[in-house]
């Protein structure tokens, strides 16, 4: 990366390809050098030119600026002409183009020029914009909406149907973000695959013939055919093309081409193979399968942070999946996640509002990307004016972590019910699944205890609540997602856990009390989901333009709104 300073001291930030004529290629509004189409076209016409290919101000690398005048612009172009030797061609795309053609008509010493869809509105069936724009992107900038203020811009100004507004805010963030794509044992044996779908982009995760664990784009090198279905899942020799039988190995390289003379320019096998999968990278973790579609992205073990430290001594590697539920939420994404970070709702969503129903729960955040809870089970509100007896503690408790048969039993004297009962759940839950439990302790069996990684895991590590969730954005509507949850049990220390269960699938208006395996869990899932339904519909409503949220009980969503923000105003 270069730089080059402009008339106001703005540093413009530019690359450059190749030897030959100089051009300078000019970005739409939204583009960078590393963002937009012509990243590829600049190394290509770097074959043939000497290509200088710049960020324009405020954009990529360059300097941030409040003065996007057309003037301050065409100093820009002036300050890159000069590096360029004086006089240059301009290639220009949308407003870049616009930007083009203002060079022109301004005289900068330009060898040739070439623009596409300048987003000029001229003739009698032109659309009309609103009168006042102007001023409705200025007041949407000042009350800090830049995401309104694009969006405005694109649909109002540009034209562009809403609908595509999805995947620009899509690949802000997921793209370049670890996350999990399976578990280790949905592909146990070499030819196993697990097909993860996140958004417009979709991966094939692989056990290949040597055991070791890859991941590549599902999608064909041909013409772009998907090579396996969306969230499916199997074994195979290898990946062979539906469309033209394009075939590639299970270490991603195309081995076989149907018609080869027809395609010099396609060279299979070897090390001048130039048609392979494009990989994606992999990481590993507590039996989790973690995919980055940056390969340029740090490393999971620092992505990780905290996390295994604080985890690994529940072995979350050494279970297996009990239960598996993928629920259609009528509810963004950050706003499902949201409903599972704090206890504050569970007084009035899951209590019916009873007095001194509000857990005893503590919140953490740690650097950069973990973030907790600690929800006490069995200790009494220090606000009741009368504090329970340990009698009374271990009968509200009887059931809500295991089977309520037989009477509640007492409470010796000099013991707490939290001890009690942790002992009773232990025992009961080691009768099920033919283990030996006692080695946890009362918080971690009866606690819900729950650690998020950014930008959509929680893991839930302890006995009696074991669970796992997993958001993902719908790519079609903003306003629902996905809730992938799993059951992971400890597996048993003599035989073999059985085969991860296929998901059971449940829509928005289905129950979760059609799975079994939730148990007590169902009803509350539903209310969880009540509350989603209504928090969509009030946002539409809403004219506050933004939620309200407490400094401690909610700080954990602050967390997520802040590093989401990190990626979409461009510091991650």
């Amino acid at each position: 990366m270069h730089r080059v300073t402009s008339a106001d001291g703005t540093s413009i930030a530019y690359d450059v390809y190749g030897e030959g004529e100089p051009i300078i290629m000019v970005e739409g509004a939204f583009c960078g050098r590393h963002f937009g189409p012509t990243a590829k076209l600049a190394a290509e016409l770097g074959e043939q030119f000497r290509v200088y290919h710049y960020d324009r101000r405020a954009r990529g690398d360059s300097s941030p600026s409040t003065d996007y005048r057309m003037e301050r612009e065409l100093e820009d172009l002036r300050a890159m002409l000069e590096v360029a030797g004086g006089k240059a061609g301009l290639v220009g795309f949308s407003s870049g183009a616009c930007l083009t053609l203002e060079a022109a008509a301004a005289h900068l010493p330009l060898t040739r020029i070439a623009f596409y869809e300048p987003p000029y509105m001229v003739g009698p069936k032109a659309r009309k914009v609103p009168a006042t724009y102007r001023e409705d992107i200025q007041t949407l900038v000042a009350g800090g909406k830049h995401g309104d203020a694009v969006a405005y811009f694109m649909t109002k100004l540009i034209g562009m149907p809403s609908i595509f507004l999805l995947p620009m805010k899509f690949s802000k963030m997921w793209p370049k973000v670890w996350q999990v794509a399976c578990r280790e044992e949905h592909i146990a044996e070499a030819g196993d695959y697990h097909v993860y779908d996140i958004g417009y982009l979709s991966a094939i995760v692989v056990r290949t013939d040597s055991g070791e664990i890859k991941a590549f784009r599902n999608a064909c090198m041909h013409r772009g055919t998907a090579l396996k279905p969306s969230q499916s899942e199997g074994n195979c020799e290898n990946f062979r093309c539906p469309f033209h039988a394009w075939i590639y190995n299970l270490d991603g390289e195309l081995v076989d081409l149907p018609e080869n003379w027809d395609f010099p320019h396609v060279t299979a096998g070897g090390a001048d193979a130039t048609h392979n999968l494009k990989p994606v990278k992999v990481g590993l973790w507590g039996g989790f399968v973690f995919i980055n579609f940056d390969l340029q992205a740090e490393s999971l073990e620092k992505w990780l942070g905290v996390f295994p430290a604080h985890l690994d001594r529940f072995h979350i590697q050494d279970r297996y999946i009990e239960t598996a539920v993928t629920k259609r939420l009528p509810v963004n994404w950050k706003a499902a996640e949201e409903a599972f970070m704090e206890a504050y709702h569970v007084k009035e969503t899951h209590a019916g509002g009873r007095d001194y129903s509000e857990p005893i729960t503590t919140y953490d955040v740690y650097p950069d990307n973990v973030n907790r809870f600690i929800h006490t089970t069995g200790a009494a509100n220090p606000r009741m004016p009368k504090q329970p007896t340990q009698q009374e503690l271990l009968e509200q408790m009887w059931g809500r972590r295991g089977s309520a048969e037989g009477s509640c039993p007492i409470v010796p004297e000099g013991q707490t019910a939290r001890d009690v009962y942790a002992r009773i759940i232990q025992k009961q839950l080691g009768e099920q699944y033919d283990q030996d439990f006692s080695h946890y302790s009362t918080a971690q069996t009866l606690d819900s205890i729950e650690y998020f990684l950014f930008p959509n895991l929680f893991v839930f590590p302890g006995l009696s609540l074991p669970m796992v969730y997993r958001f993902r954005p719908d790519p079609d509507n903003p306003d629902f997602s996905y809730f992938d949850l799993y059951m992971l049990r400890p597996k048993h220390p003599q035989f073999p856990p059985p085969p991860p269960p296929e998901p059971l699938f449940l829509d928005v208006e289905d129950s979760y009390t059609k799975s079994e395996g939730l148990g007590f869990l169902g009803p509350v899932y539903d209310q969880d989901t009540n509350n989603m339904a209504a928090q969509t519909r009030g946002f539409k409503t809403c004219a506050k333009g933004g939620q309200t949220l407490g400094n401690y009980q909610e700080i954990r969503t602050r967390h997520v709104h802040k590093r989401v923000n990190d990626y979409v105003k461009g510091s991650s």
